[in-house]
């Protein structure tokens, strides 16, 4: 699914949204808006969407560097990840490339 969709999905009805996707494996793609290594504890990107937010996916820690220096901003990008719902993003959690 498009990350645009997951993200409609939780704006049109996030408890909906909640029982379809929260704690389950979900493929998303879409062009990446900006990576986020403020924290190198919990490096994730974005998939921004309106007003700055968007969906923003965690990577997983093993991971996390080799998909930072694959991916580029602008570029489409394909993650399977947890969903964890929504705090004023779509957050996504354990994410890999596909």
């Amino acid at each position: 699914m498009s990350a645009a969709d997951l993200w409609q999905d939780y704006q049109t009805d996030a408890r909906g949204a909640d029982g379809r996707y929260w704690g389950r494996a979900v493929e998303i793609s879409g062009p990446l808006s900006s990576s986020d290594v403020s924290n190198p504890a919990a490096p994730s990107l974005l998939f921004a969407q309106a007003g700055g937010r968007g969906v923003r996916a965690r990577l997983l820690d093993e991971d996390a560097p080799a998909i930072l220096k694959a991916v580029v901003v602008g570029q489409r990008v394909r993650l399977v990840c947890f969903c964890e719902g929504f705090a004023g993003d779509v957050i996504l959690k354990s994410c890999i490339l596909k």
